[in-house]
């Protein structure tokens, strides 16, 4: 039998790396960061679908007080293995395909910091400063009333059932 000295490492490239990010992953911290980097001004998505064997993601940017949308971007891989990825710009007819995490953060970033994204990001961001400035109001506190609207209303509701089971059973005993 031949000594593990004698016989040659073949493996070109350190196949075992400590972590590795899927793109899935990579790409939910994008979708927090537009948030936060746009004063919530603007709103990150990442749409999940899977048909057959494999799964997309389509990365969408939305200004919610327009109630407006864009997809920037889309990419697929195969639903048992993240990589290779491949992602389709809006603005391009090109696939690129990623074989691995370090080629994949190279393609979002490229498309992230391209003059067509940075045009969708200010001019999303152009549009609610308008609305901002006919309302008054600074977006995140737009945003904020809009989710104490939303919770007045399930709080309604859940009072209204709560009356509603109270007449039900106050008619039953009498």
């Amino acid at each position: 039998m031949a000594d593990d000295e004698t016989l040659p490492d073949l493996l070109p490239w350190n196949f075992a790396p400590k972590k590795v990010l899927t793109p899935e992953r990579i790409l939910q911290h994008q979708v927090q960061l537009v948030g936060r980097k746009s004063g919530l001004r603007l709103k990150g998505d990442l749409e999940r679908t899977e048909a057959e064997m494999l799964v997309t993601f389509g990365f969408i940017i939305s200004a919610p007080l327009l109630n407006y949308s864009v997809r920037l971007f889309e990419c697929w891989h195969n639903i048992e293995m993240p990589y290779p990825v491949r992602v389709q710009f809006q603005d391009a007819t090109t696939v690129n395909t990623a074989r691995d995490e370090e080629q994949f953060r190279k393609v979002i970033s490229n498309i992230l910091g391209s003059d067509y994204a940075r045009s969708v990001f200010h001019s999303l961001i152009a549009r609610v400063g308008e609305v901002m400035v006919e309302s008054h109001e600074p977006a995140n506190q737009m945003v904020s009333s809009q989710t104490q609207v939303t919770l007045s209303n399930e709080k309604l509701i859940v009072l209204l059932q709560i009356r509603t089971q109270f007449w039900r059973y106050s008619r039953s005993i009498f």
